[in-house]
């Protein structure tokens, strides 16, 4: 499982979602600037699960990508019921590059961006993270919720949960054996129910 992705050009570092039309629709997102002709997408996925891989890089800047972006086999994962493959995701809005209305295909900003390394805008995520079993920070607790708010000029909750269901304080998420659960967001400490260990997942 990945998303393959193509860079632009001009310089642009960053992996757009273009997304394949009503690909993955979600009733409660805002959809009043869909684009008919484009792609739509409203969900996000896991981003050692399902990571970006560039596609096209020859240069020695957009290399081969590295260990850490190999996606699983799904027989590989452990604990599936217990482990996040898809969640809602925060929409792009007057974001250049990216779909009015699109969320980012894949979750780099998940949990505060904790397991993110040098060279974020290329997606390249850290390939030696500090504590076992390979996230940075501790796998106890529960998932940080951020800001709850679709990116809007760039400014938002970026490749993130977006908790845009009951009243703006719940996201649905899809596991790995194909059930799908409802959690938690606390406005007020930016805290959820999710626990953080139905994310960590070790280094494919």
């Amino acid at each position: 499982m990945a998303i393959v992705l193509t860079p632009r050009t001009g310089g642009q570092n960053f992996i757009t979602a273009d997304m394949s039309k009503a690909f993955l629709i979600c009733p409660s997102a805002n959809r009043a600037k869909d684009a008919p002709d484009k792609w739509i997408n409203h969900y996000t996925c896991h981003p050692r699960l399902m990571p970006t891989i560039w596609a096209g890089r020859t240069d020695v800047a957009f290399g081969p990508p590295p260990p850490a972006q190999v996606p699983y086999h799904i027989n590989r994962i452990l604990h599936q019921s217990d482990t996040v493959l898809l969640f809602d995701g925060t929409q792009y809005f007057a974001s250049s590059g990216i779909n009015d209305g699109n969320a980012h295909p894949v979750g780099d900003g998940l949990d505060g961006w904790k397991y993110q390394g040098v060279g974020w805008s290329d997606c390249l995520l850290n390939p030696k993270p500090t504590l076992a079993p390979g996230w940075v920070g501790p796998c106890t607790g529960t998932v940080y919720g951020d800001t709850n708010k679709d990116v809007v000029n760039w400014n938002g909750a970026q490749q993130t949960i977006r908790w845009r269901h009951s009243k703006n304080n719940m996201a649905n998420f899809l596991f790995v054996d194909g059930h799908v659960g409802s959690f938690r967001y606390n406005a007020k400490d930016q805290s959820t129910d999710l626990p953080r260990q139905d994310i960590c997942v070790n280094w494919p």
